[in-house]
């Protein structure tokens, strides 16, 4: 029964994001007691309905780190007047009184919206009138769920043969029990019944019902959609059906989404108590064998398994900038293959580079990062007839982007792409004709993307691309009628590999 009803709930928090909850409020009394909003009959509002106002905000998670939505209650409300498009509401208590004000967005989840298809609670009443001093032993024999009926004289039959085992069935929910007792009337000496204890009027004891039941719903509302592992994939694993036979669930060879959660649960947990239950058997002193720096890193490992992953995802929030170095070779033949004596053989180059997160506390912003790199490179060109060989010192400036993960983020694959500017000096040679030049070098936009990978312990690794159109303007050259032009430009396109370091 349990799990029926949490899966019955799990139903409704999935069913109330199919239904617009929005509400605008279009006017509030001075006192903040009388409320105006933009709904009623047309979007299932009721007059006798009751109704919950909730805010939505973003926090962050304390081990994620991520940002998700949190739903706070701003104000409990009773419906007193509903038109066809609008309502007045009464808000008899109020959590968060600076969010009901004119023209807020609001979500409100009202009685009629949640508890739409659900039976009403059907409720007896009983009667029992017996003297004062037997009406204790009459109640007990009136609550007896069988009473004066033929099951309990079954000792008196023979079963003969059992078709299901026994259940229970009741005509009512709930029944209700008014107990009078017999009073002489001293004047006329004749018996009557009074009052003993009379139960609540079952009109309003159901309504209360009603009530609790709606409060309920809303808690379990604002339980589920504030569980910062909450996932509307989760949610909704269970009640998947199988295509080809409704009463079966959907299954893959991994699993639900759901039962893979549980499933990780179980076994986090379990590696927590092991872990725990090995140091207990060690006793009060299972540290004495450790010395101060295996203990110090036993520390920073053991524990709950959430508490590793943490550290591993979030550690590098402690960082705000990342050195690292890259080797890189041209993979793009500019030269002139017909010119055999002026030619580079190897076309490399060395880069150091400083990447700054800027926008780690920003979550709008956290996704992108600042670099600048200087860099050594060695390259050949065609200048028609002829090729020339270039040394080039420069420095570049990037914007890079990381669409899934944060760039500081530890032990996951994080991919970048990015933007630069370039700008440096290069000297331009001619080596059969003993001609060289002096140029400055530029370019933008030019391109890069690739993967970085960041270990637990600061270090990390990583693999790009580079694609740029390197444009060269002369500043100084040895002859004004040679074979080097004023003007020329090459392109690069560069694979490289690097190690890089946190600070």
């Amino acid at each position: 029964m349990a799990r029926i009803v949490t899966l019955l709930g799990l139903l409704w928090v999935g069913a109330a994001f199919a239904i617009d909850y929005t509400v605008h409020i279009n006017q509030v009394s001075s006192s903040g007691k009388t409320i105006v909003i933009n709904k009623g009959f047309n979007d299932t509002i009721n007059p006798q309905d009751y109704g919950v106002l909730l805010v939505k905000g973003r926090v962050k998670n304390q081990n994620t780190g991520a940002a998700y939505n949190v739903y706070k209650p701003v104000a409990k409300l009773k419906a007193a007047k509903v038109l066809a498009n609008s309502s007045v509401w009464i808000a008899f208590k109020t959590f968060i009184p600076e969010s009901l004000k004119e023209g807020s967005e609001l979500l409100l989840l009202s009685e009629s919206a949640l508890l739409s298809g659900r039976t009403d609670l059907k409720i007896d009443n009983r009667k029992v009138v017996a003297k004062k001093s037997e009406i204790a032993d009459s109640l007990k024999e009136t609550l007896v769920d069988d009473g004066d009926f033929l099951a309990k004289k079954k000792d008196q039959y023979q079963e003969g043969r059992r078709l299901h085992e026994k259940e229970k069935h009741y005509n009512s929910d709930i029944v209700l029990v008014d107990l009078d007792v017999w009073e002489k009337d001293r004047l006329e000496g004749e018996y009557s019944y009074e009052g003993f204890y009379e139960s609540p009027h079952a009109e309003v004891f159901a309504d209360r019902k009603r009530v609790h039941r709606f409060e309920k719903m809303v808690a379990m509302f604002l339980k589920k959609r504030n569980d910062p592992k909450f996932t509307m994939e989760a949610l909704l694993a269970e009640q998947k059906r199988n295509r080809h036979n409704s009463e079966f669930q959907d299954r893959s060879l991994r699993g639900s989404a759901f039962k893979r959660y549980e499933k990780a649960m179980a076994l986090e947990s379990s590696r927590e108590e092991k872990m725990y239950e090995d140091l207990l058997s060690k006793g009060e002193s299972w540290s004495d064998e450790y010395s101060d720096e295996e203990l110090g890193e036993l520390l920073y490992n053991v524990g709950a398994v959430k508490e590793k992953e943490r550290r591993q995802t979030f550690a590098a929030q402690h960082f705000n900038y990342q050195l690292y170095g890259s080797f890189g070779l041209n993979l793009v033949n500019n030269e002139n293959l017909g010119d055999r004596e002026n030619t580079q053989q190897s076309k490399y180059d060395v880069e150091g580079a400083f990447e700054w997160y800027l926008f780690k506390k920003i979550e709008e912003l956290n996704q992108f990062s600042l670099e600048f790199s200087a860099r050594r490179s060695t390259d050949a060109f065609t200048t028609g007839e002829y090729n020339a060989t270039s040394v080039e010192y420069s420095g570049a400036f990037h914007l890079n982007w990381h669409p899934f993960y944060s760039p500081n983020v530890l032990e996951r694959n994080i991919v970048y792409l990015g933007i630069l500017f370039r700008y440096g000096l290069a000297r331009h040679e001619i080596g059969s004709l003993g001609e060289t030049g002096n140029y400055q070098v530029f370019t933008f936009p030019g391109f890069r993307g690739g993967v970085k990978y960041n270990f637990s312990n600061g270090f990390g690794v990583r693999a790009g691309a580079a694609l740029e159109n390197i444009v060269s303007d002369r500043l100084v050259r040895t002859s004004d009628e040679g074979e080097l032009p004023d003007r020329i430009d090459h392109l690069e396109g560069k694979l490289s590999i690097g190690l890089s370091r946190f600070f």
